[in-house]
């Protein structure tokens, strides 16, 4: 299959958030991005901790960005097949015979001839081109920086710091 097959097209209807849509194209099927919301964000960050622990990266300490993001979710791929599935099918969604979008199933995505292993990469990248991921980075960003949210994980990561217990300063 030919790269520009693969790759996600954004089309924008205006500057809004809310007005984007954004479509991705596999083996010569258009499929439809659905609205990232709190559900999307769920199931991403369990993706995303498994790719963080993978790659070793510490997420308190990390900047984040739609590029880590893309990194963690790969390496989050291998190693979390039920929630990729999960959120595979939450995502891409298909027009059916009386042009609504309905989401995929996982017996959709099982299909390898529908869904071969690189199909991945354009679903990737439409979340990196994704306008809501952008935002939810900017605000999640400036919500890590609170000062109440590093002192909160502050006592999170030396409570459980297991290499401290029992040792005396």
């Amino acid at each position: 299959m030919s790269e520009t097959k693969k790759k996600a097209t954004v089309e924008e209807k205006g500057d809004a958030i809310l007005d984007q849509e954004i479509f991705v194209e596999i083996e010569g099927v258009r499929y439809k991005m659905n609205r990232l919301s709190l559900r999307t964000m769920l199931k991403l960050a369990k993706i995303l901790s498994v790719g963080a622990a993978m790659m070793g990266t510490n997420i308190q300490e990390a900047e984040l960005s739609p590029q880590l993001l893309a990194t963690m979710l790969i390496g989050g791929v291998m190693n979390a097949e039920t929630q990729i599935m999960e959120l595979l099918a939450h995502l891409l969604m298909l027009e059916d015979e009386k042009g609504n979008w309905v989401e995929l199933n996982r017996r959709d995505l099982e299909d390898a001839d529908r869904f071969p292993m690189s199909s991945i990469f354009p679903i990737v990248e439409g979340l990196v081109d994704n306008k809501d991921i952008k935002s939810f980075f900017v605000d999640f960003t400036a919500f890590m920086k609170k000062p109440s949210m590093k002192r909160l994980l502050g006592k999170v990561s030396t409570s459980s710091n297991t290499a401290t217990v029992g040792q005396t300063k």
